[in-house]
């Protein structure tokens, strides 16, 4: 292991372009500097900020071409462009949470106060039947067919994990 040039944060999560020269990550939403979205376009050699929102970011993914990117905080965003610019998804009652982006970029997952799927690269969502604890991470196949999420929760001081899966593209889910 190699350290990269990325900042010294707590980091919440990242994403990586299929080759990984561009890398995005965000930091933990509890941290000052977390108003800001990172990324690399040299493999993590060195890092600038994105010119996006200033919101306190929790969740990354993006496609394998690292151009379109999906992020969350109270509410999601997009980028076409690799994070050049940024555009808040219509649906508001799709609030953040961990995501998950297929290859192309096309098929969008984002678990939150339910989960939510896109087939049309963020223009339209649909809600998934499937119960919604705390998932703290999600991810996609590379044809977005089939999406996995894992949570955990705390009940009388006992944490309680769970993983779902969907192999039709977010339409049903089983543990």
């Amino acid at each position: 292991w190699e350290p990269t040039g990325a900042p010294a944060l707590n980091w919440q999560s990242i994403a990586a372009s299929g080759d990984a020269t561009k890398l995005f990550a965000v930091n933990a939403r509890w941290h000052a500097a977390s108003q800001a979205i990172y990324r690399s376009t040299n493999s993590g050699a060195t890092w600038d900020t994105a010119p996006a929102p200033s919101e306190p970011w929790w969740f990354i993914s993006c496609s394998a071409d690292g151009n379109k990117l999906l992020a969350t905080s109270s509410k999601v965003f997009l980028s076409y462009d690799s994070g050049n610019t940024w555009n808040q998804t219509s649906d508001t009652n799709i609030w953040g949470g961990a995501c998950a982006s297929s290859a192309d970029g096309s098929r969008l997952l984002v678990a939150s106060g339910g989960v939510f799927v896109s087939t049309n690269s963020g223009t339209n969502w649909s809600y998934s039947s499937w119960p919604s604890p705390p998932w703290r991470a999600a991810a996609s196949s590379a044809d977005g067919s089939t999406f996995v999420l894992a949570g955990s929760f705390t009940t009388y001081h006992y944490v309680t994990g769970q993983v779902a899966i969907s192999t039709n593209s977010g339409v049903t889910w089983w543990p």
